[in-house]
């Protein structure tokens, strides 16, 4: 217990001393940690201890060391420890930094929460006081009790002077404790009364807040007005500026209008030459009518070809048959006629064996010799059949030698045949291949001609949406150069100082500037009419170039249509030229836009910081009294809390003495059981005694 109150009155010191915070939230209970260390409650307080201690850790000069060891950790043990380090850092409900009292200027917000969290934590001390002075109330009725108690038992034992001595000495602490209670309570109510004043004092403080940042946004709202009217004069002058650079843009454009009569010239040219394509395409639909009837020649022929092709492939594929089952017959033959040679050699052998059987043979063998005879003879006839089979195949053979000689007279006469058509169909091939080559001419410059209409088509396109845009881009102009001469007027009848006076004159300037520029603007409203009515003949030549273009998609003069693609070029770079600068023309306008827009944000600024800087000097003198004040409640809030502390030591030694005194009065008490015992020993030895005395004089008499 002793060294558990040693590290918590020096975490203490640490947290005040060296780190400038106060420890808020409630010391952990010492007692609760030793006697009940299994249970929650225990738990609870051993970790507020480690939380502590970890606060500690991470603030002091070799936190370093404490950072290495926390990432040798796992990842939900480093997340833990974060989270804890956070709730011990930077929750003022546990721990409250003193730091700004050594800063000169606080925030409004932060002022206000710090002022929030401080009511809180007063109400929590004066909860907090109240429940120890109910508890020291508690405590004084149970050492009454006990002292009580051990006053009726204390007659029993008078004879110990060592527990009595104990007993008016706790007695005397008691006193003192009393009297410091009496001391602390007074000293509590007192501050109570202080932070109900202050708690006024801070309400009053936050009210003259609200006001006075009233008045500030009704002065910011004052000083933009001003600002705004200023932007607006600078951009007005901007515009007159710029309505002189579009006057000469309009001439060059009036410059590049020119060239449109060139381009009419350009359409009458195209014309002629349409007339000149139409006869040409006449002539090349006569001659394609006079081929027509090689083409049906061709298709005919080559019909002819496919036929006759057809039937070469399959007497090509009987005549390898036939060649197949020829060699087949001529390798049995040979095989036969081998057969036939050896069948004669064994039929003489034969012979030759039957004339030597007869003369060296007896009678009684002449069956055998029948029997043998008729084996050969038997076989004899087998080999004639044989014979006359293979005749008979000869023949066969022969025949189809002679239908083969046919077929090969008819085969040359076929190829002939074939050679012949094919010589026709080769150049009835080269008259088509010519014919498709000139076709394929004729598509190559419809196709020319269609990419060069589209180009023309892209390129006008371009140059009436570009020419739109930009008539646009002026009327929007325009009319916004009219509605802010309105709200000038407007403001102008609003103001009545004398820089809105002078504004007025010069906004005068600018609306007789405005007007001219209005002026401006109808003309060059006239100008873009007039162009368009060229674009729109333009147009009207072109779908007639269109028109020429598809009646002449297959038809050749590729050079005339080569000089008409160039010509149309040179139109649509001229046309690109005019769109380049009008481009350029917006781009420039949206460069000054955004200058106009930077200005106007630099002015702002300018004006905005000259008002915050008068604000905030007006405001740093109030939080400097706000921050004197507050010093000072800090400085009650910690003298109240010292005060807690100490009354919260004097509870735990008082707590302490009466768990002493408890444990004497069980001694006492098994003081008093074991003289009971003793009493009841004595008692009856005495009986025992006085029995004995009995019988010895009864054994006397």
């Amino acid at each position: 217990i002793q060294n558990l109150n040693m590290l918590l009155k020096h975490i203490k010191s640490y947290y005040e001393e060296v780190q400038k915070q106060v420890i808020v939230m409630s010391l952990p209970k010492v007692l609760m940690m030793v006697h009940n260390f299994r249970t929650q409650e225990g738990l609870a307080e051993m970790q507020k201890l480690l939380l502590l201690v970890l606060g500690c850790a991470v603030q002091c000069d070799q936190r370093e060391r404490f950072v290495e060891k926390m990432k040798q950790l796992t990842y939900e043990g480093m997340e833990t420890m974060m989270n804890h380090i956070k709730d011990v850092t930077e929750n003022t409900d546990k721990v409250l930094n003193l730091q700004w009292e050594e800063l000169v200027e606080i925030p409004a917000d932060d002022l206000e929460e710090l002022t929030r969290k401080m009511s809180l934590h007063i109400r929590s001390l004066v909860s907090e006081r109240d429940k120890q002075a109910m508890l020291i109330t508690d405590m004084t009725q149970e050492r009454d009790y006990f002292q009580s108690q051990a006053g009726g038992g204390g007659s029993q034992l008078i004879r110990k002077e060592s527990f009595t001595a104990t007993r008016q000495h706790l007695i005397v602490e008691l006193n003192d404790f009393k009297a410091k209670l009496r001391k602390a309570k007074q000293e509590l109510d007192d501050k109570v009364e202080q932070n109900i004043d202050l708690k006024s004092e801070i309400e009053e403080m936050q009210l003259a807040l609200k006001e006075i940042r009233q008045e500030n946004s009704s002065l910011v709202t004052e000083a933009r007005s001003t600002r705004a009217l200023r932007d607006e004069n600078d951009i007005l002058k901007e515009r007159a500026g710029k309505a002189s650079k579009l006057e000469f843009e309009i001439e060059i454009l009036r410059e590049k209008v020119k060239d449109v009569d060139f381009y009419k010239q350009r359409v009458e040219e195209l014309r002629d030459d349409n007339k000149i394509l139409h006869e040409t395409k006449a002539l090349v639909e006569e001659q394609l009518k006079k081929q027509e009837p090689d083409w049906m020649a061709c298709w005919t022929s080559e019909k002819r070809i496919v036929d006759l092709n057809r039937k070469l492939q399959a007497m090509t594929q009987e005549h390898e048959n036939d060649q197949r089952r020829i060699q087949s017959l001529s390798e049995k033959v040979s095989n036969l006629e081998f057969d036939k040679m050896q069948s004669m050699n064994e039929s003489g052998n034969l012979a030759y064996q039957l004339e030597q059987a007869r003369g060296n043979i007896d009678s009684g063998r002449m069956s055998i010799l029948d029997e043998s005879e008729e084996s050969t003879l038997n076989r004899a006839l087998r080999l004639e059949k044989e014979n006359k089979r293979l005749q008979a195949l000869m023949a066969k053979y022969q025949d189809a030698t002679k239908t083969h000689e046919i077929t090969q007279a008819s085969m040359l006469e076929l190829e002939k045949e074939n050679q012949r058509l094919s010589n026709r169909v080769q150049q009835l091939q080269e008259h088509i291949n010519k014919e498709k080559q000139s076709v394929l001419d004729f598509e190559q410059l419809s196709t020319d001609l269609a990419a060069d209409r589209q180009r023309l088509e892209s390129s006008l396109e371009t140059a009436r949406a570009s020419s739109e845009r930009r008539v646009q881009e002026m009327e929007q102009e325009n009319n916004h150069l009219v509605k802010t001469i309105e709200s000038l007027r407007e403001r102008a009848k609003i103001g009545a100082n004398e820089k809105v006076k002078a504004i007025e004159k010069e906004n005068k300037v600018l609306s007789e500037l405005v007007q001219d520029m209005t002026t401006k603007h109808h003309k060059l409203e006239y100008e873009t009419k007039r162009l368009n009515e060229k674009i729109h003949d333009m147009e009207d030549s072109i779908h007639l170039a269109k028109e020429v273009q598809k009646d002449n998609s297959k038809l050749e003069k590729q050079n005339v249509l080569e000089k008409t693609v160039k010509q149309l070029e040179l139109t649509c770079r001229k046309m690109e030229t005019i769109e380049q600068s009008a481009s350029d023309l917006e781009v420039e306008n949206r460069q000054l836009k955004v200058q106009v827009e930077n200005l106007k944000n630099l002015t702002q600024q300018l004006q905005q910081l000259e008002d915050d800087k008068t604000s905030s000097d007006m405001e740093i003198t109030r939080l400097k009294r706000q921050i004197e004040s507050l010093k000072k409640t800090c400085d009650r809030v910690a003298n109240l809390e010292q005060d807690k502390l100490e009354a919260e030591k004097s509870a735990k030694r008082f707590q302490q003495a009466l768990e002493s005194m408890k444990a004497s009065m069980r001694q006492s008490e098994k003081m008093e059981t074991d003289n009971q015992q003793l009493d009841e020993e004595n008692s009856r030895l005495v009986s025992t005694n006085k029995r004995l005395t009995n019988e010895v004089q009864r054994a006397k008499t």
